[in-house]
C-alpha cells in the first residue's frame, strides 16, 4: 500500500495508478475516486506468496551451510590464537 501513499496524479483531474509489481488500482480523477482491479490484486498476492516460498526454500538450503562455515571459522580462530 506504500505505492498508494505515493500516488500523485499529474494534475488535478488526472489519474494515478498504484500497486507493485502490477498496477492493481487507480486514484484521482475529477471526483477523486479510487478503483481496484481485483485480477491484478490477486496476481500480486500470488506473486508475493511465490517469491516468499522461493526465498524461504533458498534460505533453508543455504542457512545450514553458512552457519556451519561460521562455526568452523570460530573454532579455527580459537585454535590459532596466540
Amino acid at each position: 500500500m506504500y505505492s498508494y501513499h505515493l500516488a500523485e496524479p499529474a494534475c488535478c483531474d488526472g489519474i494515478a495508478p498504484f500497486g507493485f509489481p502490477l498496477s492493481f488500482g487507480t486514484f484521482g480523477g475529477y471526483v477523486g475516486a479510487t478503483g481496484y482491479d481485483f485480477f491484478f490484486l490477486f496476481a500480486d498476492v500470488v506473486i508475493s506468496l511465490g517469491a516468499s516460498a522461493i526465498f524461504a526454500w533458498l534460505f533453508a538450503k543455504v542457512a545450514p551451510t553458512l552457519f556451519a562455515s561460521c562455526r568452523h571459522l570460530v573454532l579455527w580462530h580459537g585454535r590459532t590464537r596466540l
